[in-house]
């Protein structure tokens, strides 16, 4: 009796055990209730046709519904899948999908920083290429007078000399990592005339704005961390994001780009290879004093450009609810003729009957 209240205690404190039995029974009363009831009016084989005649009618529409709307019971969504990591030391990545999949070295390209002082506003400079030196030594001289003087966090005036020029330094050096991936998310319109007045270009490659390149960076990080070049997501920045191929991008928003683009996506029935080069780059190990906040993730120059190459996978997430809504189909198909010879059969047994009476 003991090991039955166990039983019962196991299966009522798993989620998963009861969830399942949940399923289970609810089949079995819903289900099971309509069966006997159909079986008891017409009979236990014409009663479990119809019943199953119902059910595959019920999941073909129910799958149809799945498929339609990519929801319910659906397969894996799009994702990156790593395709290979490539040191660029000197030169292009040589990719194996392809012949030569030319990645422009970072050393070839403008600084973002220059592009800001050179095309951006007088905002967007005082925003990413400013400095305020009075409002970090006020910072820091306000954090180390609220410690107590016994406190090992509090520094003599040198000290705080050396800690306030370390942290305007940091600050300097800060603009100078800001991406073209980062700016492009920034500040478009910089990109933008660069590229038209020729100080960068891509060859066939799209930059990828930041907010764009979320989902490609973070699957990169994973296929660095998982083959091991890094070992831990703290050891590495990422520092440009190039895109190539897939399915051409709307050129603008007016009525004939959206109309021609729906028509072109329309007609190609297969998917071109998208694929997605992410650069990261290594940073440089420093140590933080205590009491003063983690120095920024300065990228290591002495570390060579890691191109980490992905491909888009496009997954299969309507390819099970389309399965099970044909499989439905057909089993009800199967139960409506298997219905309709027994009609048959039914009616010529009548005629026979009324002929011989």
């Amino acid at each position: 009796m003991l090991e039955l209240v166990d039983v019962l205690g196991g299966i009522a404190w798993d989620n998963e055990i009861r969830g399942a039995l949940t399923v289970v029974l609810g089949c079995t009363v819903l289900m099971g209730s309509v069966w006997l009831i159909l079986a008891t009016n017409t009979g236990v084989r014409l009663g479990s046709l119809l019943a199953f005649a119902g059910f595959f009618g019920w999941m073909f529409i129910m799958a149809t519904i799945w498929t339609v709307y990519g929801t319910g019971y659906v397969g894996s969504g799009p994702s990156w899948v790593g395709e290979e990591v490539v040191f660029d030391d000197a030169g292009p990545a040589e990719i194996a999908t392809e012949k030569v999949v030319q990645v422009n070295n970072n050393d070839a390209l403008p600084r973002a920083i220059e592009l800001v002082r050179t095309y951006g506003d007088a905002d967007l400079q005082a925003e990413l290429d400013f400095v305020d030196e009075a409002d970090i030594t006020a910072v820091l001289t306000d954090a180390n007078s609220a410690l107590a003087p016994a406190d090992p966090r509090h520094v003599d005036d040198a000290a705080l000399a050396d800690r306030i020029a370390v942290a305007i330094d940091d600050a300097s050096r800060k603009s100078e990592q800001l991406s073209l991936t980062q700016l492009a998310a920034l500040a478009p319109s910089v990109i933008d005339e660069a590229t038209v007045n020729g100080d960068m270009h891509f060859d066939d490659w799209r930059l990828v704005d930041a907010a764009a390149a979320g989902e490609a960076q973070t699957s990169a990080g994973a296929v660095l961390l998982e083959q091991g070049v890094f070992g831990d997501t703290g050891d590495f920045i990422f520092v440009n994001t190039y895109q190539r191929g897939g399915k051409n991008a709307r050129a603008s928003n007016d009525v004939w780009d959206r109309f021609s683009n729906r028509i072109y996506k329309l007609a190609t029935l297969r998917h071109p290879t998208n694929y997605t080069v992410v650069q990261v780059q290594a940073v440089v190990e420093k140590v933080t004093a205590p009491g003063v906040a983690p120095a920024f993730a300065e990228a290591d120059s002495a570390q060579p450009i890691i191109n980490v190459v992905m491909i888009r996978d496009l997954g299969n997430r309507r390819q099970p609810p389309m399965l099970i809504a044909i499989g439905s189909f057909l089993a009800f198909a199967a139960c409506c003729l298997a219905l309709h010879a027994r009609d048959r059969r039914f009616a010529e047994a009548q005629e026979i009957y009324a002929a011989g009476a």
